[in-house]
């Protein structure tokens, strides 16, 4: 018998439509972009940062080495604040070599630092208002506070898509892409004073499939030992008609009604059951449907995340609290 889990990681963290436009010229954020195969469309009220005192922040800065801010998204509010000497520390360099300068704005804080010698500055981390979340759960060493953070990672789900030739990047960013510029065009802000590019969110998605194997007397020994290959390209097209069948996302014009049944999917591939979950503490949201992710890596798995259920012909989304994965793992 052979399970398997397929988790959807983001390859960078979540970035607004504007954002996008300004990172898909960039080399660097391009490069890891082009890891994604799957990509949503979300929206939710824009976020800023908020310097209240900036004595109050001066000082801070020059007696305890910190940044404290509030964080905002519609009315919710919470206290940030980073530890500039715990930052220091997670990468490796000596306070003492280097001067620091600071850009602090309402979605986008960078800290920079240059040795006396030298007029080159270097960015030494940055935060925009998304990653800075995407830091929290991933537990970033020098963000405290944030402790609503789940809260603020939740999304209204508009549109689920997959590059099947080409990357996400290009599919959805460089060429034009008839779903984003109907959202663009069709949406309101749900914040006022907000502009829809600055709410719309990009979600750029590779999936790491995870598989168990419970070995009996009716199967292929040879695909235990060895393992079954499966096509990478299936697991992704499966990964769209399953959030599509479950989620109902508007944008969504195909709905998949017949999934699991269909050309190029999983539903060929001898699984004796599988699912989907969001290895991400974020939560996806439609006017049918809600998925609650959460964080995976390899020291810590996702205890809280609702799972996307495939077994024979049923597709269900079980809820955490009641799944206990024990469903995947029986026989």
């Amino acid at each position: 018998m052979k399970k398997q889990i397929n988790i959807l990681k983001l390859v960078y963290p979540p970035i607004s439509n504007q954002e996008a436009e300004w990172f898909k010229n960039d080399p660097e954020v391009a490069e890891v972009l082009r890891e994604s195969n799957l990509y949503m469309i979300v929206q939710r009220h824009e976020s800023k940062f908020h310097i209240l005192n900036e004595d109050d922040m001066e000082k801070d800065l020059r007696d305890n080495f910190l940044l404290r801010f509030k964080f905002t998204i519609g009315d919710l509010t919470d206290d940030v604040e980073i530890n500039l000497n715990k930052l220091i520390e997670a990468h490796g360099i000596n306070f003492n070599d280097y001067d620091f300068d600071f850009e602090l704005g309402p979605k986008q804080i960078r800290i920079w630092i240059s040795t006396s010698d030298s007029d080159e500055k270097r960015v030494l981390d940055w935060f925009t208002t998304e990653k800075i979340l995407w830091d929290k759960w991933r537990g970033h060493p020098a963000i405290f506070g944030l402790t609503n953070f789940r809260k603020f990672s939740q999304y209204y789900l508009h549109y689920v898509g997959i590059s099947t030739k080409e990357d996400s990047l290009t599919r959805l960013v460089v060429k034009p892409h008839d779903k984003r510029l109907r959202i663009l065009s069709n949406e309101f802000p749900v914040s006022i004073g907000s502009r829809l590019t600055d709410e719309v969110i990009l979600l750029f998605f590779k999936i790491e499939p995870l598989e168990i194997q419970v070995y009996d007397e009716n199967d292929d020994i040879n695909n235990f030992i060895y393992g079954m290959r499966i096509d990478k390209s299936k697991i992704i097209a499966d990964a769209e008609r399953a959030f599509i069948k479950i989620m109902d996302s508007t944008y969504n014009a195909q709905k998949y009604n017949n999934y699991p049944q269909g050309k190029g999917l999983l539903n060929d591939q001898n699984l004796t059951r599988y699912g989907y979950i969001i290895g991400e503490s974020m939560t996806l949201v439609t006017d049918t449907e809600e998925i609650i992710g959460d964080y995976v890596s390899k020291y810590h798995w996702a205890e809280l995340a609702d799972m996307i259920l495939i077994e024979d012909e049923n597709v269900e989304l079980i809820k955490a609290e009641n799944l206990k994965y024990s469903n995947l793992y029986r026989k």
